[in-house]
């Protein structure tokens, strides 16, 4: 996921330069590792449900302040739509997880 940041960094900012607003999505797998000799997945090398959830939350939340600190809060960027989930090798409980994690977090945003 820290390769992930500056793209995404990037890409966010360049939308709020040119006034292109998009909806942001975020589908990442679970992290393991392919050991192409035996053909299989590296168990245990992957983010674990919760680890996956806080580290999809660290992206939404840095697109959120971006997208609020840009522009003086021009009202096209503030709350950027986002579609989140998971790819290969996510779980249901991945996706448990990170719905509660997002729950908690717009429960949270409400209250400011």
């Amino acid at each position: 996921f820290a390769h992930v940041k500056p793209l995404v960094t990037t890409i966010v900012k360049h939308m709020i330069r040119t006034e292109i607003r998009r909806v942001c999505i975020f589908y990442p797998n679970s992290g393991e590792s392919w050991d192409a000799a035996s053909e299989k997945w590296v168990e245990g090398s992957g983010a674990d449900s919760a680890c996956f959830a806080d580290m999809i939350m660290k992206l939404i939340m840095d697109v959120d302040n971006l997208c609020e600190n840009s522009l003086k809060g021009n009202l096209a960027f503030r709350n950027l739509p986002m579609v989140v989930g998971g790819c290969c090798r996510t779980t249901p409980a991945t996706i448990s997880a990170l719905r509660n994690a997002v729950d908690s977090y717009l429960i949270s945003r409400r209250q400011e």
